[in-house]
């Protein structure tokens, strides 16, 4: 019967990580070498597997951290209670009774009043431990077998565990104050021994992801898992450490100087548009890629579409190009333009929307994005009339270098 759990288990694991991929919750699977750590989630991003209680960064049991603050129990009118549930059915996660005493659940919580933490398995098993010490972070875990109905049973072999529930019920009357953090699903090995090798993965993914307002570019986790699927299904490899830049208007030459600049040790080829065309539009931009990458694909491949072509960005449009480049092996970079001060309210916003849109579209599919406003937030000259100059170029040019050298290094392993 210990053989057959344990196979349990390891299924378990490898649909968590078919599942979801390159999400935290599987990287801290692969923290575990496939074994007892079957999620983790340090409420770092929202996700869609909780009930119950918001995100954010009130408390944390880690310094810099987040943490998930638990809502008043539906069910309580006194407001006596506060919980939060974990949809484990919809994790990808597949736990039976047959498993329960093998899984364990643990989470530190931080409470100013409780008399009793329960702990509970869809609507009819639970497990309750006394009041912890009010006012620090105190690891809580037990193991599912301890949840009981109200016959004293155990869960059966064949329950599926849809739900686990966690319910802090107030010691004073007042509505108790609880923040839960570093919540853990292990099997075969207490959370108190998994915790640190989640911690660590946990870093790690962190280190993927950027933050656009200190660097100036997008790129997470989610992005990367999409990224390398992708990749993975291209039907060519580019020469390693090319790049192709894919230019416009009076800017494109010193756009291209400045990235052959910042790059000296990658092979730069740069496409641009006839002399004197202007694009209507993004969708101008997708009928010339067929062109320019025909002359000289690139690991990596920039856009830069001139801010009044992006104003009327259609997103589709911008979706399509990417795929397009990624079906070619390369990886594209969405450079969002931006206008020089003095422009237009209205274009401006129309700008911005846009851009919004489809940083949105393109992030979705893994492609990093680079705010060009960031760029030349220090550069006191970044404009000749309407189009960036050499400055301005230059600026631009090394934040899109950061973020090839970010995702040349998450992605490619360089």
């Amino acid at each position: 019967m210990a053989g057959v759990a344990r196979m349990g288990l390891r299924a378990a694991v490898l649909l968590l990580a078919a599942s979801l991929g390159g999400t935290q919750q599987a990287r801290a699977g692969a923290a575990g070498q496939g074994g007892p750590i079957l999620f983790f989630d340090s409420f770092e991003k929202a996700n869609k597997y909780w009930n119950g209680g918001k995100n954010g960064n009130e408390k944390s049991a880690r310094p810099q951290g987040s943490s998930r603050k638990l809502d008043v129990a539906p069910w309580d009118k006194d407001k006596k209670t506060v919980w939060a549930q974990f949809r484990a059915g919809e994790s990808g996660l597949k736990l039976t009774g047959a498993l329960a005493e093998q899984l364990f659940v643990g989470f530190q919580l931080f409470c100013d009043d409780a008399k009793e933490i329960q702990i509970g398995l869809n609507d009819g098993y639970g497990f309750s431990q006394p009041e912890p010490k009010g006012g620090n972070w105190v690891p809580v875990s037990c193991c599912l077998r301890q949840c009981l109905n109200k016959g004293k049973k155990h869960p059966p072999p064949e329950l599926q565990i849809r739900e686990i529930s966690i319910v802090v019920v107030s010691k004073s009357g007042k509505t108790p104050v609880a923040y839960i953090d570093d919540f853990i699903v292990t099997g075969g090995a207490t959370p108190e021994a998994c915790w640190p090798a989640a911690l660590a993965a946990e870093g790690e993914r962190q280190k993927r992801v950027t933050d656009p307002a200190s660097t100036g570019f997008t790129f997470n986790d989610d992005m990367e898992t999409a990224l390398e699927e992708a990749l993975h299904k291209a039907a060519s490899r580019p020469e390693a450490g090319s790049v192709l830049a894919i230019t416009f208007g009076k800017s494109a030459g010193a756009f291209s100087d400045a990235v052959k600049e910042a790059n000296p040790r990658r092979r730069l080829a740069a496409f641009q548009g006839p002399e004197g065309l202007k694009l209507g539009s993004v969708n101008d931009l997708r009928l010339f890629l067929p062109c320019a990458m025909s002359k000289s694909g690139g690991e990596m491949v920039l856009l830069m579409p001139p801010p009044k072509a992006m104003m009327w960005a259609n997103p589709a449009d911008a979706a399509l190009i990417t795929k397009r480049c990624l079906a070619a092996g390369s990886i594209p970079v969405w450079i969002l333009p931006t206008l020089p001060n003095g422009a237009k309210e209205d274009d401006v916003k129309k700008l911005n929307g846009a851009n919004a849109a489809v940083g949105k579209e393109v992030n979705k599919l893994g492609a990093p994005t680079v705010d060009a406003r960031f760029a030349l937030k220090d550069v006191a000259q970044a404009w000749d009339g309407g189009d960036l100059n050499a400055a301005g170029c230059q600026a631009v040019a090394k934040v899109a270098s950061a973020a090839m050298a970010h995702v040349d290094r998450f992605v490619r392993g360089r």
